[in-house]
């Protein structure tokens, strides 16, 4: 899948895009691409999985979580959003991706809870369901292959 590809499906424009990865905010995009193993980042290198993340991303940050805190939160998910994108046959731990007030007042993602929660519900929460914006993307990636 090509960055304009991604674009597209995100809706994000190309400026906002380049300033949100300059700034490190789009880390994520790095991890499980088309690369080689010899540093050949082809053009074709994002994966469903990176539209998902993106997606997760822009979500967040338009439900108003700011950028490191969306970026953390897709960071920390990373392994369910690509089980929910169909990369690994496993069960998502959480299909949940965002920011949380535990149960014990301490910030977290869903991606990694605090290792000192008791499980409780949260105080409060920001967050997108993975699984609904999967079954809304993988219908347009579907459409952009055809």
């Amino acid at each position: 899948m090509k960055p304009g590809h991604l674009l597209f499906l995100t809706g994000m424009n190309r400026e906002t895009f380049n300033t949100l990865q300059r700034r490190g905010h789009l880390s994520f995009l790095d991890l499980h691409t088309g690369d080689n193993g010899e540093g050949d980042q082809s053009v074709d290198r994002f994966r469903p999985w990176h539209a998902l993340g993106l997606k997760a991303f822009g979500m967040l940050r338009a439900i108003g979580v700011s950028p490191d805190a969306a970026h953390t939160s897709v960071h920390d998910s990373w392994p369910d959003i690509i089980r929910v994108a169909g990369l690994l046959n496993e069960e998502p731990r959480s299909t949940l991706c965002g920011i949380r007030m535990n149960d014990i007042g301490v910030m977290d993602t869903w991606g990694w809870p605090h290792p000192k929660s008791k499980g409780g519900k949260p105080i409060a929460t920001s967050h997108v369901d993975l699984t609904e914006l999967w079954a809304d993307l993988a219908k347009q990636i579907k459409q952009l292959k055809a």
